[in-house]
């Protein structure tokens, strides 16, 4: 008899993403770079699909207010009670009311400009939708999704709190390849300061990105989910590898 093993799972989110992205770039070489690109963003969307509640949908496209409109949205998840401004298939136009959360995917980020430039659009996307938001809550949740890594997870770190000094629109979850993971942290409970935290977490950077997006946009989860979703025994916790603090400039510490 084959026993339960979610941490199992959640490596095979992992894999399955890889494995697909490799067979795309067998197939196409490297000629068409935007071309995958584009591959790659489905590939996601397919796996967040599979996850996301029933009053969800995710798609591409852009949030407008009364004088503002964002730039392009690699993937907006919307309220499917929500109205559209415009609709054809994929795409879509919507005002902040409709969006739960946005993610931005890239293949590779081989430098900090480039890893800065990824992280302020995602950040100035966040604080428009932010700004104009009703009265039903306050902040939608927002993800960087990076197929491939190097040893930049320090210069991710800085940029993130870059973005959010420049921006004012902090990023929930960054999936840096494989194995590197981020989240901010709130104060909650005015003890812990706001922060981002890395975590090195094996072959479950995807599946805790997807897990994290879940558990904020899916109201009254119980401990039991939350064990099914975030399966490493001891918790993440014990995976820590750095942290900044909101607000700070340039200070990046080890656990």
């Amino acid at each position: 008899m084959v026993e339960q093993n979610y941490k199992k799972y959640w490596e095979s989110i992992n894999s399955s993403l890889e494995s697909t992205k490799d067979r795309v770039r067998n197939l196409i070489g490297g000629r068409h770079w935007l071309t995958e690109g584009t591959y790659k963003e489905i590939i996601l969307k397919k796996t967040l699909e599979r996850h996301l509640p029933e009053d969800l949908s995710i798609c591409t496209g852009f949030v407008c207010n009364k004088d503002k409109i964002s730039s392009q949205i690699d993937l907006l998840i919307i309220d499917k009670s929500a109205y559209t401004l415009f609709k054809e298939g994929d795409l879509v136009i919507v005002t902040p009311s409709a969006v739960r959360a946005i993610i931005e995917v890239k293949t590779r980020l081989e430098s900090m400009s480039k890893i800065d430039k990824a992280l302020a659009k995602l950040s100035k996307n966040v604080k428009l939708c932010n700004q104009t938001l009703s009265n039903k809550r306050t902040s939608l949740w927002s993800g960087l999704f990076v197929y491939e890594s190097d040893d930049k997870i320090k210069d991710v770190l800085l940029s993130l709190n870059n973005s959010w000094n420049e921006h004012e629109g902090y990023i929930n979850c960054v999936a840096y390849g494989s194995n590197e993971f981020v989240r901010y942290w709130f104060d909650y409970d005015g003890q812990h300061e706001h922060r981002w935290v890395s975590y090195n977490l094996a072959n479950l950077a995807a599946g805790y990105f997807v897990g994290n997006m879940i558990a904020d946009l899916t109201p009254n989860l119980g401990w039991e989910d939350g064990e099914i979703l975030f399966p490493i025994e001891g918790t993440k916790e014990t995976k820590r590898k750095y942290y900044i603090m909101r607000g700070d400039n340039n200070s990046v510490e080890e656990f």
